[in-house]
């Protein structure tokens, strides 16, 4: 979130389930295509290319992020 002040920022945390406890391999931060400090609109490739990283190491999404660096959470 730090890196991409003052836009929005949002990707996900991506891993495997083991005994019901998920652990993160991989990050993976998608593009504000708005490029907004308001508002987050997910720039198609880099979801696209964050779902074929997936695949291809055999993980799942486990968490999405997002930040609010100069607005409320709404």
């Amino acid at each position: 979130a730090v890196a991409e002040v003052p836009a929005e920022c949002c990707g996900f945390l991506a891993g495997v389930v083991e005994c019901g406890v998920g652990r993160v391999t991989q990050h993976l931060p998608l593009v504000n295509e708005l490029a907004s400090p308001t508002a987050f609109r997910t720039e198609a490739r880099s979801l696209f290319a964050a779902y074929r990283a997936m695949r291809s190491a055999g993980t799942d999404v486990l968490a999405v992020y997002h930040s609010h660096p100069t607005s409320p959470p709404v």
